[in-house]
């Protein structure tokens, strides 16, 4: 297998410590598989030396003891010394003469001394016609010998041709590369799996730092933002600054990272709550300035005596006054919820609010197609019911302000095992995906350009305080939208329903 298909294949996808660990047992197996062949190559070819020493010293015995004690009757060889022409053990001589087999002798590992069968002869006889040597010939089912045939000449008019022929068996060298390599291979799969354990154990214990970094780092990634603050307090474990290891680097900075995230933080939450101090204290004093200006503009008003552009102006002077009282009221609400009241809780009849808020929704805004779906029977949750009725009258009331005249307007309910879902729906333009992500901050507004039927006097408040109504109960508001398509969820868990 292709090293790069390795890497992007199994490896890949598992930790970093299994991955280091067979890789590293594996490199052990290949080291320890390439040295048992090499050494046993080097044993074979020592073994080779020793048998084929001890086959010429054989060979050379035999043809001496042919010519010593060789004789010739006639044509034929007669040899007077066979019962002391013993050959070396695990060996075999034999003698011809005009290819007539004059002597045969085969003494086994086992010291058993015997005659060669004829079908070992004719073995033997059949690889000399091709090779005078031969470093591995098997003439039966067990036994394989190294060969030697030489001619011999005997003194005389008419020496018949005579052969001498020497083995060796090559058995025992083979069996003994074969247990090596067994052995080699038993010690590197031990080694191997040593090598597993021993790494395995110090690289987990130099990679702890990062598996502190990625528990650190999983817990705050799944940490809504406003509640992150209190975890940026959480560090890696303390490391040497000094440290060279890469483990400790990554740790130092990420521990660094999150010092300066949590410095950011804090100087946003110190931003956000200035502003929000702000905000509230500029609409307490702007609250009673603006109930005189409605207060006046009304009384005059009512003068019929006042020249018409006076009386247009007047009512200029109410509406934007009933405006920026609404704008007060917003934001003095969204402080109070900052500062984190608790809602008084009871019983809701969930439908019967709903369909007092939607009815009161098509009255005020009859330009538009209202419809609704509702169960028949009544759902009873735990909530405030003020505030409920408003979380449901400001998505109904943004569904209104972000849609053309005769638009759909949908409001559902519908239950599973998980929560309560009180569905807001329109057929308007949609909201464009960037839009989503802010969709629930404060005075967030629709890009310029991205919609052309807002109407102008939103203020960007009603779902920041949908929002911050919802959680003050346990609730939470989703939005998906696509052109053509908006839809407010509103998810009542299940727990806070009777």
């Amino acid at each position: 297998m292709h090293l790069n298909a390795l890497n992007t294949g199994w490896l890949r996808r598992r930790p970093l410590r299994v991955s280091l660990g067979v890789a590293i047992g594996s490199l052990i197996l290949l080291v320890t598989a390439l040295l048992s062949l090499l050494f046993a190559f080097v044993m074979q070819q020592a073994l080779a030396k020793q048998a084929e020493k001890t086959l010429y010293l054989a060979q050379e015995n035999l043809t001496n003891r042919i010519i010593n004690e060789g004789e010739l009757d006639g044509q034929n060889l007669v040899f007077t010394g066979e019962e002391n022409l013993i050959p070396p053990p695990d060996g075999f001589y034999l003698i011809l003469s005009d290819n007539k087999v004059v002597f045969s002798s085969l003494l086994s590992s086992d010291f058993t001394l015997r005659r060669l069968r004829v079908d070992e002869i004719a073995t033997v006889l059949s690889a000399v016609e091709v090779n005078s040597y031969s470093p591995q010939l098997r003439i039966n089912e067990t036994d394989s010998y190294a060969f030697l045939a030489s001619p011999v000449v005997l003194d005389g008019p008419e020496s018949p041709l005579i052969t001498a022929i020497s083995g060796v068996g090559v058995n025992d060298g083979v069996a003994i590369v074969e247990v090596f390599l067994w052995w080699e291979l038993i010690a590197g799969a031990i080694s191997a799996g040593l090598g597993v354990f021993i790494a395995y154990r110090l690289i987990v214990r130099s990679l702890a730092p990062l598996e502190t970094v990625v528990a650190v780092a999983d817990k705050i990634t799944s940490t809504p933002l406003e509640d992150l603050t209190p975890l940026l307090a959480d560090r890696v474990r303390a490391v040497n600054p000094d440290s060279q290891s890469e483990a400790d680097r990554v740790s130092l900075a990420f521990n660094d990272l999150l010092s300066h995230v949590g410095q950011a933080l804090s100087a946003r939450h110190r931003a956000e709550d200035s502003m929000r101090r702000f905000l509230a204290d500029v609409s307490h004093e702007l609250r009673n300035p603006l109930s005189s200006i409605r207060g006046y503009s009304e009384l005059y008003a009512d003068d019929e005596s006042l020249d018409p552009d006076v009386r247009f102006a007047l009512d200029r002077i109410h509406a934007e006054s009933q405006r920026m009282n609404r704008l007060v009221e917003s934001l003095i609400l969204l402080a109070k919820l900052d500062s984190g009241p608790t809602l008084s809780l009871e019983e809701i009849d969930l439908i019967a609010l709903v369909k007092t808020v939607f009815h009161d929704a098509r009255i005020a805004y009859p330009e538009h197609q209202w419809q609704e779906q509702l169960p028949d029977s009544s759902i009873v949750i735990i909530g405030n019911s003020d505030a409920l009725g408003q979380i449901i009258l400001n998505l109904l009331s943004n569904s209104h302000h972000h849609t053309q005249e005769g638009s759909l307007i949908e409001l559902s309910v519908h239950c599973d095992a998980d929560a309560v879902h009180v569905r807001v729906s329109d057929n308007g333009p949609g909201i464009p995906q960037q839009a989503q992500e802010m969709i629930f901050d404060r005075f967030s507004q629709v890009p310029p350009g991205t919609e052309k039927t807002r109407n102008r006097g939103t203020l960007g408040l009603g779902l920041a305080i949908a929002q911050s109504l919802a959680k003050a109960q346990g609730f939470t508001i989703t939005v998906d939208s696509n052109p053509g398509h908006t839809t407010f969820t509103l998810v009542i868990p299940t727990n806070l329903r009777k």
